[in-house]
């Protein structure tokens, strides 16, 4: 391919059979001049700073209607010498192909097409779309609805991904042929070989020759730096018993060898270096012949391709993290509104009820409410999206008091293993939040031990350089506190080890778990600024080892502060601005029957309108956060702005960033939602002191 085409490539072709979606991706893809603008603003909302819009190239995109045209296309496009660098295509189209088998026969006559797959629908397990389109790493799965930026970020980073790849194909294609000629050479005349020997010692990748044998013959510089061996070392030996490193991995070498009776083979491979360390590499093997045609040896070139590999597995599950955490805001916002009347009615009903089997049926719906919401809690807190109270603390005390709590309650047949010294760093984190990790892994541990075995719990201090760091997924150079939480026990599956924090994914049979012990674990340790490596091998057991930065802060000594009953209210007018109706009709009712008057609404227009005519009475405003003022803001800020001496209670559960921009004062008088009676009670009690609000005089 040229390389000004490579260069200049934003060519898009879109397959799907609804014309309106077409117009979507034309405007989003193809903006006119001055459509820039709402973009921008939209960039500067969610990033905090105007970008360039001019940085952001603008595409050429075709349209196809059904899989056989969107095939017709590739095939001219090919035929023109411009090809498509990404296929945007509709997993449904009736009555045609679907999305996958067009995929899969568009790539049959263009392998080098990035694909984004866009459906609404559960059509395809992902396994069953890897499986039919037979590679993955050229495959993206987009959600309908899709979001502006989403798509043009795709658009950008796999036009560029096309680009990279094509302009590493054209490099490979230069070193393969420019490697046969100097070995043609080379196997001709000693002289000839002793020149291309040191050309090719220059090559950063791995060059080999290989006898008929797999014997090696030549092995070049930067096979040395890729494997470790020097030539000498490795001269005469057969490869494969010295980096394969595994029985699947030799396999996968000799159906290379035989596949070479066409004359090359090229693929992926897995090798392992002196030292231990696996090498993934982009492997070309070429059959070198002599004078008379007979094959002779084998040329193998090899580039590595781990830390490749290693970004783009990070770059696909931070999509998927991020996805499913904006997922979860959405879910518990609604969920607590269902679980909040539960929640509210049980305390009102419990002083009206003698009955003790109604009071029993009562205390199970209420437990079943608090393990709901325990759930929810959850669900953030794996999504990094729930706000937790961190304060410096020892966690010494914390892992022998959960070792002693497990030996007493375990299984005999599993034996606990404590040890920490008592000078552990101290850390920046929350108790309870910390304590959930360590029981979540500890009951994954014993999960694994089912006839028994040993849990080891160990603690350290630890400051990693930058090599160490750069070895641990997501560290950073440092002082740490290291909890290993390590199991004798049936190990985790190689194919399962990418997958285990991922939220609600459990190998455990239907009923025995969610899946969300080691995403919350995963939550809370990055809640705290800290990292996870695991290690496993089939019947070898599991080692999880918790990295938690240390921090120079010395922990805060804080009595036992026992609540006292909330005090009722003094007829006290409340503001109540919720956008569920129900739930602001439960709140009336509740604050009612508390000794307050209560006004509702849903609208934050009408809120504000409320505030300003009743202001001279109103003694306090419960403002939901994730209700809109007609300017933006939330109407607790709204409300704040017109009057800073507002006494202001602001309910959410929305993730921290995703709070409207309150005032820092505001943040004090946060109430997480779903709201506890008495805890909301007490807020608003303390709020408004033992008497009536200070008049407006008073108060300015």
């Amino acid at each position: 391919m040229d390389p000004l085409t490579c260069e200049k490539n934003h060519r898009i072709l879109v397959v799907d059979d609804n014309p309106s979606l077409h117009e979507d991706f034309r405007k989003i893809l193809c903006p006119s001049a001055g459509a820039g603008a709402p973009m921008a603003a939209t960039e500067e909302f969610l990033f905090g700073a105007a970008t360039e819009t001019s940085r952001m190239p603008t595409f050429e995109v075709d349209s196809a209607y059904q899989g056989q045209e969107g095939l017709a296309r590739v095939q001219e496009a090919l035929k023109q010498g411009r090809p498509y660098a990404v296929g945007f295509i509709d997993v449904r189209m009736p009555p045609g192909w679907d999305g996958i088998e067009t995929t899969v026969r568009i790539w049959e006559v263009c392998p080098d097409l990035e694909v984004v797959i866009c459906t609404a629908y559960s059509d395809y397990s992902l396994g069953e779309m890897l499986s039919r389109v037979g590679h993955e790493d050229q495959l993206v799965i987009l959600k309908k609805p899709f979001d502006t930026i989403e798509v043009l970020q795709l658009a950008n980073a796999l036009t560029g991904k096309w680009r990279w790849h094509q302009e590493s194909k054209m490099k490979l294609d230069y070193l393969d042929k420019l490697a046969q000629d100097r070995t043609v050479k080379l196997v001709q005349a000693n002289a000839i070989l002793r020149e291309q020997a040191r050309l090719l010692d220059l090559a950063r990748d791995a060059i080999l020759v290989l006898d008929l044998e797999g014997r090696v013959r030549f092995w070049n510089k930067g096979a040395e730096h890729l494997y470790g061996w020097t030539a000498e070392e490795i001269t005469s030996v057969k490869v494969d018993t010295r980096y394969c490193g595994s029985q699947t991995a030799a396999d996968k070498e000799r159906k290379a060898w035989l596949a070479l009776d066409r004359g090359e083979w090229s693929g992926e491979l897995r090798h392992v270096a002196k030292n231990g360390k696996t090498v993934l590499v982009q492997s070309r093997w070429t059959l070198v012949r002599d004078g008379q045609g007979q094959p002779e040896a084998v040329l193998v070139i090899n580039t590595d391709i781990t830390e490749r590999k290693e970004l783009e597995a990070q770059f696909l599950r931070a999509q998927r993290m991020d996805s499913i955490g904006t997922l979860a805001g959405g879910i518990a916002h609604d969920l607590n509104n269902v679980l909040a009347p539960v929640l509210m009615i049980g305390p009102l009903l419990r002083a009206q009820i003698q009955d003790e089997a109604t009071l029993a049926l009562l205390e199970n719906m209420e437990r079943g409410a608090a393990r709901g919401a325990n759930i929810v809690k959850q669900i953030l807190t794996f999504s990094r999206s729930g706000a937790s109270k961190k304060a410096p603390l020892h966690t010494y005390r914390l892992l022998r008091d959960a070792a002693g709590f497990l030996t007493d309650t375990f299984p005999k047949t599993i034996r606990v293993d404590f040890s920490a010294p008592k000078d552990l760093w101290i850390v920046e984190g929350n108790s309870a939040e910390l304590h959930q990790a360590l029981m979540n892994l500890c009951a994954n541990a014993r999960e694994a031990m089912p006839l028994g075995g040993t849990l080891t719990i160990e603690a350290r201090n630890e400051t990693l350089d930058a090599a160490a760091a750069a070895a641990i997924p997501n560290a950073r150079p440092g002082r740490y506190v290291v909890w290993r939480v390590a199991d004798t026990g049936v190990g985790i599956a190689p194919e399962n080890l990418d997958r285990i924090f991922d939220p609600f994914f459990t190998t455990k049979d239907i009923g025995k778990g969610p899946g969300l012990g080691l995403s919350t674990v995963l939550g809370i340790v990055t809640g705290c600024g800290g990292c996870i490596q695991v290690k496993s091998e089939p019947g070898q057991g599991t080692e999880f080892s918790i990295y938690l930065p240390a921090t120079e802060a010395a922990p805060a000594r804080h009595p036992a502060r026992v609540l006292p009953e909330p005090m009722r209210g003094q007829d006290e007018l409340v503001l109540v601005v919720e956008e569920d109706a129900f739930l602001g009709a439960l709140l009336e009712t509740v604050l009612n029957a508390s000794g307050y008057r209560v006004l509702v609404t849903v609208d934050g227009a009408e809120a504000v309108e409320l505030y300003q005519r009743h202001q001279e009475d109103i003694g306090a405003v419960l403002a939901d956060a994730s209700v809109e003022a007609p300017d933006g803001q939330s109407v607790a800020a709204a409300i704040h702005a017109f009057d800073p001496g507002a006494n202001m209670i602001v309910g959410t559960d929305l993730p921290s960033d995703q709070w409207p921009p309150l005032p820092n004062v505001l943040h004090r008088h946060l109430l997480r939602k779903p709201y506890e009676t008495n805890l909301l009670l007490d807020k608003l009690r303390s709020l408004l002191g033992g008497s009536r609000r200070p008049s407006r005089a008073a108060v300015g």
